[in-house]
């Protein structure tokens, strides 16, 4: 059986030298692309230690237990950060991706509408996606 190698950011390789082949080099949507997957695989291993978490708090809960004694002896940082913080790397991620896509989807001459029915959004919300700094939605992403 043939086994597919898998590269840094998540990408088959066998992809990667399709894109290469075809004369698609990194940009700034692939760069996206992997940001994106990689909060992903972070968030898939933050949310099976919050699922393990919230387990172990509900049996406490089950046995009796006040909130603080349920709360007592779990480390930092507590389920509703972990999910929060999971939650919102994950947000300003895909984020940064759609954004890189309308840019590149307007430079290579996609009208805002063909855009905005792409992503199921109003012609306005595309606009604002393109006049918005990426890195805007960082920082408000960040506590």
């Amino acid at each position: 059986m043939r086994r597919n190698l898998v590269l840094r950011g998540g990408w088959p390789a066998s992809r990667l030298g399709m894109a290469r082949r075809r004369g698609v080099e990194r940009d700034q949507v692939l760069e996206a692309f992997d940001q994106l997957v990689k909060a992903l695989t972070e968030g898939v291993e933050h949310m099976e230690g919050a699922i393990d978490l919230a387990t172990e708090m509900r049996e406490r809960r089950l046995e009796g237990a006040g909130f603080e004694e349920v709360e007592s002896g779990i480390d930092d940082p507590g389920i509703h950060e972990l999910i929060t913080t999971t939650l919102l790397t994950v947000q300003s991620r895909s984020r940064r991706l759609r954004q890189a896509w309308a840019r590149t989807l307007r430079s290579e001459g996609r009208t805002l509408q063909e855009i905005a029915d792409l992503f199921g959004v109003s012609h306005q919300r595309v606009s604002a996606l393109l006049n918005q700094d990426a890195s805007a939605g960082d920082r408000r992403g960040r506590r």
